[in-house]
């Protein structure tokens, strides 16, 4: 059994590191040279297909992908069955903004929920600390390092789960900002609980992490970082009140005289003070 246990992390641990490599989806927020082949925004039934398809000769399954339930929560959860491991199911929840979230793994008839804290996820790297919240011991997962050596001390789900999160990365639905969860901004749209969020661009797509009040919002965008709000006239509002000498600008990048696939129409402050920074809402332009 340990053979068989030992081949499947490390296939599984070699999937990682190739699927890490993929190209993320760009949600365009600033014009660049770039051309405008993209895709469209997340679509969970897309990437349920593509982690069930890298994930497939390992015998895992993602049977849930949900980025549109309206407690601001994404879900991803994945199952493996093997004769002779037997059934997992790795099942984790993120809250864009958090710096640290919940896994859920189920061995047979025992459960067990571990803290996990990202510290970094990108195309090459993947570090965290897995936390058993019953017993307190940590698993600390680097992708850069050979962890072939120790694969019997880490849990089937785990591994699974760090699959599952760099998917996620190289689909362009999630990063992580300074420990926490940025999520793309389309989320925001479901949420019930907040109408502002914090934002980022990385790679030309918009992320969104803590949700905010309007006044921490605009205090947010005074301190020259970016907001995403749900409606046009909720990030108007946090861009005018970001500087009161004059009335914000709204656009969206063109190119050719055209507005540019894939961008977010946004406002900038008046005279675009503090510098550049964006108020953006909706969705991409199609």
């Amino acid at each position: 059994m340990y053979s068989k246990f030992t081949k499947f992390v490390s296939v599984l641990l070699a999937a990682i590191l190739i699927f890490s490599v993929l190209p993320i989806s760009q949600i365009k927020a600033e014009a660049s040279d770039e051309t405008d082949n993209i895709n469209a925004p997340i679509d969970e039934t897309k990437l349920e297909d593509a982690l069930n398809e890298e994930l497939a000769d390992q015998n895992i399954s993602v049977n849930e992908v949900d980025f549109s339930n309206e407690d601001d929560i994404v879900t991803i959860e994945t199952e493996t069955t093997d004769e002779e491991i037997g059934s997992v199911q790795a099942r984790f929840e993120i809250e864009p903004g958090a710096d640290n979230f919940s896994v859920f793994i189920t061995e047979g008839n025992v459960e067990k929920e571990y803290n996990v804290e990202l510290t970094e996820l990108s195309s090459d790297v993947v570090e965290g600390d897995f936390t058993d919240v019953e017993t307190g011991e940590t698993y600390d997962l680097d992708s850069t390092e050979g962890q072939a050596s120790f694969v019997f001390l880490i849990p089937v789900g785990i591994v699974m789960t760090e699959a599952a999160l760099t998917a996620l990365y190289a689909t362009g639905a999630m990063i992580i900002v300074s420990g926490a969860a940025y999520v793309v901004a389309n989320k925001a749209k479901k949420s019930k609980k907040y109408n502002h969020f914090k934002a980022t661009v990385k790679g030309g797509s918009v992320y969104i992490g803590a949700g905010m009040s309007r006044s921490k919002a605009v205090s947010w965008f005074k301190s020259k970082h970016d907001v995403y709000s749900v409606s046009k006239n909720q990030a108007k509002e946090v861009a005018a009140a970001a500087n009161r000498s004059g009335k914000p600008y709204h656009e969206v990048d063109q190119r050719y005289g055209k507005n540019r696939k894939g961008h977010y129409w946004h406002w900038h402050a008046y005279k675009k003070k503090p510098t550049d920074k964006h108020s953006f809402y909706g969705s991409p332009v199609k």
